[in-house]
């Protein structure tokens, strides 16, 4: 589950997709019917791993690697 939606969050980013766009893609929609229904919803999730993955996650901005 982790490394599949890495590895589509990595995609996307690669694509040189904004935050938005990112989310609105919605990498975790096959795991949020089991995984996404707590404090931690996809959007949420897609935001941790951004900022996992050393990656600045701003609304509406385009994502930067941070340092």
């Amino acid at each position: 589950m982790l490394r599949a939606i890495e590895g589509r969050i990595q995609s996307l980013i690669a694509s040189k997709s904004t935050v938005a766009e990112i989310i609105a893609a919605a990498p975790t929609c096959d795991f949020d019917g089991v995984w996404g229904c707590g404090y931690v919803t996809g959007d949420i999730f897609v935001r941790m791993v951004l900022a996992g993955l050393g990656f600045t996650a701003r609304a509406g901005e385009e994502v930067r690697r941070t340092k």
